[in-house]
């Protein structure tokens, strides 16, 4: 059964339903748990000493909307943690990505690149294929003759270092291309676009624009590139482990080029 109360907060004057932010929990009135917008979290914390009663919009716990942050209207003044002190949304109350959602949209970049990449090497996939059926129709028909089995053919006959050079060139212009085009455009890969999440500047979810270069560019290496080479595959796992327990729900390379990623939908 699921710990997620039905039902919404009340709406404030003017408004047809209540914006993100903290109010009390419809399960337990001596908490505040938080509305996203759209529904009940599962983050609850305790209320403050004196708090309003069920229903009703606390002091402490000032309604997104009614307070700016930053500039940016929409804003809770308390901010957005959630237990443990780790944050459920941005500064001005957009909901983040939870990290099994941004996992699974960088798996989805895996596959979208790996095909991309085999489309654009399809040449040299037919050229092995077929030299490596030759050779083992060479060898059958030998066996079938009582004759030796010819040895097996040398790597670079199968592939030509030019080959290899091409492999692992397009593997890395497929990340790029992909990363670079879809963040610059949309401020999400394929994959996050899929999963329903892009990334912001930090703290500012509301933000209309799109990613500076900058961001793009740290974005692209750190979750484009570097697990292309498998020898900084420890790098790419620390990175993700960060982004599974940093307060902000940020990884290294979200906190190098000022990020955090959200819900879309």
């Amino acid at each position: 059964m699921s710990d997620i109360p039905v039902g919404r907060p009340p709406a404030p004057p003017g408004r047809h339903a209540a914006p993100a932010g903290w109010y009390p929990d419809p399960v337990d009135p001596r908490r505040a748990r938080y509305w996203d917008g759209w529904q009940w979290s599962r983050d609850t914390r305790e209320q403050d000493p004196g708090s309003a009663a069920p229903g009703t919009q606390q002091p402490g716990f000032q309604q997104a909307g009614n307070h700016h942050v930053g500039g940016q209207p929409g804003a809770s003044s308390f901010g957005t943690p959630g237990r443990g002190g780790k944050a459920v949304a941005t500064a001005d109350g957009v909901p983040l990505a939870a990290w099994g959602a941004r996992l699974g949209a960088w798996l989805l970049d895996l596959v979208i690149i790996g095909v991309v990449w085999v489309l654009i090497t399809l040449p040299i996939w037919q050229r092995l294929f077929a030299r490596v059926g030759a050779y083992y129709n060479e060898a059958l028909a030998a066996e079938q003759a009582g004759l030796p089995i010819p040895p097996q053919p040398d790597p670079e006959t199968l592939l030509s270092p030019d080959d290899q050079l091409w492999l692992s060139g397009a593997l890395l212009l497929a990340a790029i291309v992909i990363h670079v085009g879809f963040l610059a455009w949309r401020s999400a890969t394929p994959g996050q676009l899929l999963v329903g999440i892009r990334a912001v500047p930090v703290d500012r979810g509301r933000e209309p624009g799109r990613l500076g270069a900058g961001a793009v560019a740290a974005r692209t290496v750190a979750r484009g590139l570097l697990p292309q080479i498998w020898l900084l595959w420890p790098l790419v796992i620390i990175d993700g482990v960060v982004a599974a327990t940093d307060p902000k729900r940020q990884s290294v390379h979200d906190k190098i080029s000022r990020t955090q990623v959200i819900r879309t939908r």
